[in-house]
């Protein structure tokens, strides 16, 4: 495989559209929720630069748990297509997560380090039990745990504190990608159940995993506005919550009423679309204020 191929296969895997859309937009809006406004702007921008990198490590990982189902339901990701090898994503991977680690610590001291050393450990674990073993359920439960301590747990320790505010977020997250997850899940049942994994569709079939979705947004988006309560977020935050659940309810309706896989995919693509929005919204809020931040 030339050298090309290889970057080519980099490439797919860092999936620049989930890097903007759902990791860097949580990052950003769990560190100004669970903070109550800005931390210090310097070292926010810094963390945030590496956080980015910290994703594209995790991107390659769950390339390298999701092959057996990418093989049938994903074939362009890079391994299935043979721009990239498993070995490869690990390497990748683990380059990233010792890089960022090794960074952190030296910018932000041991505590932060002691922090990421566990959310990979603890990554890891849960991506091995989620998609190597069968338990049911275990790869929604195991994504939506994986992706919380990178995007929530991380970000609140080295700026926040552990408290109701990082309790609210973790599991508004957690239910949120549940639900992010479930129609994922029902456009990709076939190479999901060429891997033996026991997903909602599979197990309980596709209605129920569509009212998965529509129950699990309510829910978290419940407890993301007790945690914008908590942090004395403006009128923003709660508008902009209002408008992602009104302008993608025609599609997670549409979805309960007939859970195929195109509609499942364009309802996965849309609910995605909501998190920069909020992220977005929440920010401007911050900015509004918290005005000194434009002037450092």
């Amino acid at each position: 495989m030339s050298v090309k191929d290889k970057l080519k296969g980099l490439a797919k895997t860092v999936r620049a559209f989930i890097m903007i859309t759902v990791g860097l937009p949580v990052f950003l809006m769990v560190i100004l929720v669970a903070s109550g406004g800005f931390p210090p702007v310097k070292e926010f921008l810094i963390f945030y630069l590496l956080m980015g990198v910290f994703y594209t490590g995790v991107l390659a990982a769950d390339d390298f748990f999701d092959y057996e189902s990418d093989k049938i339901s994903r074939p362009y990701r890079s391994i299935p297509s043979k721009k990239f090898t498993k070995s490869d994503a690990i390497v990748f991977g683990n380059i990233i997560g010792l890089t960022v680690t090794i960074a952190i610590g030296f910018l932000f001291g041991l505590n932060a380090m002691i922090y990421t050393v566990i959310v990979i450990i603890a990554g890891w674990a849960a991506q091995y039990i989620g998609c190597c073993t069968k338990v049911p359920f275990g790869v929604h439960f195991s994504t939506a745990f994986f992706a919380g301590t990178i995007l929530v747990f991380l970000p609140v320790g080295i700026f926040a504190q552990f408290d109701l505010r990082f309790i609210l977020l973790f599991l508004w997250w957690f239910i949120w990608d549940i639900g992010h997850d479930s129609p994922s899940s029902i456009a990709n049942e076939e190479g999901d159940r060429a891997a033996g994994r026991s997903t909602v569709p599979i197990v309980l079939g596709r209605k129920i995993a569509a009212k998965v979705t529509f129950i699990a947004r309510f829910v978290a988006f419940v407890l993301l506005a007790f945690a914008f309560y908590l942090s004395e977020v403006g009128i923003l935050g709660y508008l902009s919550i209002a408008i992602a659940l009104l302008a993608t309810a025609p599609f997670v309706i549409r979805l309960v009423k007939n859970p195929v896989e195109e509609v499942a995919y364009k309802t996965f693509k849309v609910i995605t679309l909501e998190i920069p929005f909020i992220a977005i919204m929440v920010l401007i809020d911050a900015l509004l204020n918290h005005p000194y931040v434009l002037t450092i």
